[in-house]
C-alpha cells in the first residue's frame, strides 16, 4: 500500500529519522513543496527525492563512508557494527525490508553514540573530539584496523571516492588525489562526491 503523501512532515516521517532534524525541511525541492501547495503531487519526483536522500551521503552513511568517518578499514567495521545497532536506518528503504540494499547509518544517532556512550571504548578518551580518534579507540579496535589510503597506503584517508571517472566502486582515499565528480550535482548537507582521475 502506497503512503500518503501530502505535506512536508508526511515525507519526512517516511524517511523515518531518529531525532527531529530541522534540515530534512529544507532540503526538499521547491517543485515538490509547489506541489503540496497545489495538491497535485507527483510520486515520480517525491521518488526521486527519496533516492537521492537514501544514497548521496549526508543524513545517513553507508558503512565505507562510517568506517572513513570513523578511521578505521571497511572490513573492520563488522567488528564496532554492533554499537552502532540504534543509529542503523530502518524505514521503508532499508535492507531490513530489502536484502539488496546495503545498511544504512543516520550520521547524526552516530555522533551521539560517540560522544556520549563511555563503555564502548577500549581507553580514555578524555581530550579527543573528532570522531576518527574516538573511532579509533572503539572495544576490538587495533592498529591493524586502522583506515589506510588505498592508493597511497597514508593513514586517515580524509574522503570516500569512486575509483575512477566512470565506476561507481567506492575506495578510502587521501582527498588531494581525487576530483569532484561532474556527474553529481553539489547538495546542502551532502558529502561531495569525488573520484579519483586517471593518472
Amino acid at each position: 500500500m502506497k503512503p500518503e503523501l501530502n505535506s512536508i512532515a508526511d515525507i519526512i516521517e517516511l524517511l523515518k529519522p531518529p531525532n527531529d532534524d530541522n534540515r530534512i525541511a529544507l532540503i526538499i525541492p521547491d517543485d515538490i513543496r509547489k506541489q503540496i501547495q497545489e495538491l497535485s503531487i507527483n510520486g515520480l519526483e517525491i521518488n526521486n527525492f527519496i533516492e537521492t536522500f537514501l544514497n548521496r551521503p549526508g543524513f545517513l552513511y553507508n558503512i565505507t563512508w562510517l568506517s572513513t568517518f570513523l578511521g578505521i578499514k571497511v572490513e573492520s567495521f563488522k567488528k564496532v557494527e554492533h554499537y552502532f545497532e540504534k543509529a542503523k536506518y530502518t524505514g521503508r528503504y532499508s535492507s531490513d525490508f530489502f536484502s539488496l540494499f546495503p545498511p544504512k547509518y543516520w550520521l547524526s544517532e552516530v555522533r551521539a553514540i560517540l560522544f556520549s556512550s563511555e563503555n564502548i571504548f577500549e581507553k580514555d578518551t578524555e581530550g579527543l573530539y573528532l570522531p576518527w580518534e574516538l573511532g579509533r579507540h572503539l572495544k576490538g579496535i587495533s592498529t591493524e584496523d586502522y583506515s589506510k589510503c588505498q592508493i597511497t597506503g597514508e593513514d586517515r584517508p580524509e574522503t570516500v571516492a569512486f575509483a575512477d571517472r566512470n565506476s561507481m566502486e567506492e575506495i578510502q582515499v587521501k582527498m588531494m588525489l581525487t576530483e569532484l565528480d561532474p556527474r553529481f550535482s553539489q547538495l546542502l548537507y551532502f558529502e561531495e562526491l569525488r573520484f579519483l582521475p586517471c593518472s
